[in-house]
């Protein structure tokens, strides 16, 4: 089966260097001498109009400083710490960031005055819309205080612009955030993701978040996972599944749930199969039976999960075998994360083969699970057939040359895969490595270039088709979606000629150096056997004659 992406669904993986900031406008101008100064004076007299400072607003349209930049490298100024140049860039130039910000991208140390200043630069603040404010702790104590982080979630709930939260890894417990994060969630309206997880939250925290978001119209994705407190919480799971059935926003789930309490959650996701596209199982272990039932939720005809993601779930080999059944008749999922799992190599050829009939997973991650030689090469016996596979995550794992190989040999012709993962990981040669990164690199390069002239094209057909009546439009829409199978054709048999026509040229190279070589090798092979002759009749001249000896006569 041929897979065509429409022009919707090409992903424009375009990457922007991060320019240097500009220089910040001086704060306090070096005040220079009147016209009228002393004669002793070691400054020279200027006109008044030359001496001068700019006005902060031509100092600020200068230096492109905006109102939150100023408002933050004031506040850093005022507590005599020097400003976070990454947080700087992106309050300045939010669009060449992405309009996001991470404090794992920081350049210099988050102290809690910088934190401090970090928050109050976020009122009126309109560039950003991702926010991760991740890791600030020293240990176990946080950087966030009670009253801190309630002018966070102030500033928050003010800002329009902040979509996605993120304070993953603070520390923080059930007395410093607890409240603050639900009235977050019962009192903001344009928040769609939050992340809190790798925390210390227990039962309260826990109870309030989920009881707020039964209210919440406008989450999308919760991640509370890896909170260890939580897994002690016995009504956890009931909460949870209470919480999906009042709330019909959510469709993104990220929890580590015990592993008694998995059945529930499943049970009613099996009665409302469309309820939650994106359900993540992580950090804990998932035995057998909790797998046959992910089996059966993911076989049934009418499966509406699109992503799942059970990384660290310990499932084993048994638990990829589940799934890999599961693969063979499912229809809707995309996305498959199985790392760190130890399925090793029996759990890897089963997926392999799943993903032969499989015509939906674009996304599977097997990484660091023990994958040997002989899955790998099973992976590679799929991608000669598999044509919709875009990404797979061999990373972190046991093979060698052997299946590295098998690999390349199947990337020869597989025209859709664009990432391996880590490969620097694998016990394998440069040469290998670098040979396996070239051919996914140029088949997302393609698939770049095929997107960028998609896109317009589909523009156009899309305003033509406006203007047809709708008995022509489904036919003309055939017409169109033909004009691009065959430019695809088209594109990948000039690519297939480009390379066969490079690997033809390195073989004549090939062939000529090594009829050199055995040139070569002859000639040396004719001197050193003349060099021996020559030697062996040198040593025939120079050995003396041996005189013979005559027997003396008797007396």
């Amino acid at each position: 089966m041929s897979y065509l992406p429409s022009a919707t669904a090409l992903p424009l993986a375009l990457v922007h260097r991060l320019s240097s900031a500009n220089p910040m406008p001086s704060t306090s101008p070096i005040k220079r001498p009147t016209t009228g100064s002393s004669s002793t004076s070691p400054f020279r007299s200027r006109p008044a109009s030359a001496s001068a400072p700019a006005s902060p607003e031509r100092g600020a349209r200068m230096s492109g400083e905006t109102a939150s930049s100023a408002r933050y490298v004031k506040a850093c100024a005022r507590n005599s710490i020097m400003p976070e140049p990454a947080f700087v860039k992106a309050l300045r130039e939010p669009n060449e960031h992405h309009g996001a910000y991470s404090t794992y991208s920081a350049e210099e140390r988050i102290t809690p005055d910088g934190l401090k200043a970090m928050v109050q630069a976020l009122d009126g603040m309109r560039g950003l819309h991702t926010l991760a404010l991740v890791g600030l702790r020293r240990g176990d104590a946080p950087l966030f205080t009670h009253d801190l982080l309630g002018q966070l979630v102030k500033a928050v709930r003010v800002n329009g612009a902040i979509h996605t939260l993120d304070l993953s890894d603070n520390a923080l417990d059930d007395a410093l955030a607890a409240g603050h994060l639900a009235a977050l969630l019962a009192h903001n309206a344009h928040m769609t993701t939050l992340r809190v997880r790798s925390n210390a939250f227990k039962e309260k925290a826990g109870r309030q978040l989920l009881e707020a978001l039964a209210s919440n119209r406008h989450l999308h994705a919760l991640d509370i996972a890896c909170n260890h407190g939580l897994l002690s919480w016995k009504e956890q799971a009931a909460e949870v599944t209470r919480m999906l059935r009042e709330n019909t926003q959510l469709v993104s789930l990220c929890v580590s749930l015990p592993e008694a309490g998995v059945p529930q959650v499943l049970q009613h996701l099996q009665q409302q199969p469309k309820r939650l596209p994106s359900l993540r199982l992580v950090h804990h272990k998932l035995g057998e039976p909790i797998m046959l039932k992910l089996k059966h939720l993911l076989g049934s005809a009418n499966a509406g999960i699109t992503e799942l993601d059970l990384t660290h779930a310990y499932c084993e080999e048994h638990g990829a075998i589940a799934l890999a059944q599961a693969l063979l008749s499912n229809v809707s999922m995309t996305r498959l994360n199985l790392s760190h799992n130890g399925i090793a190599a029996a759990g890897a050829v089963a997926l392999a083969d799943a993903l032969k009939v499989n015509c939906c997973l674009t996304d599977i991650s097997v990484a660091a699970n023990h994958v040997n030689d002989a899955a790998a090469v099973a992976f590679a016996e799929m991608l000669t057939t598999n044509e919709v596979l875009t990404s797979l995550d061999l990373g972190r794992n046991c093979f060698g040359a052997t299946g590295a190989q098998a690999l390349r040999q199947a990337l020869l012709n597989n025209k859709t895969l664009m990432h391996l993962g880590a490969l620097e990981t694998l016990s394998i040669g440069v040469g290998l490595r670098s040979s396996l990164q070239w051919y996914c690199r140029n088949n997302r390069q393609w698939f770049e270039r095929m997107a960028a002239e998609m896109q317009p094209k589909s523009r156009h057909h899309e305003g033509l088709l406006r203007l047809l009546p709708a008995t022509e439009r489904a036919l003309r829409e055939k017409v169109y979606d033909l004009e691009d199978s065959v430019a695809i054709a088209n594109e990948q048999s000039e690519q297939l000629d480009h390379e066969n026509y490079q690997v033809n040229r390195l073989l004549d190279v090939t062939v000529k150096r090594n009829a050199e070589l055995v040139d070569s090798l002859s000639t040396l092979q004719a001197r050193v056997e003349q060099l021996s002759r020559n030697k062996g009749d040198k040593k025939k001249k120079t050995v003396p004659k041996k005189k013979k000896k005559t027997d003396a006569p008797e007396a």
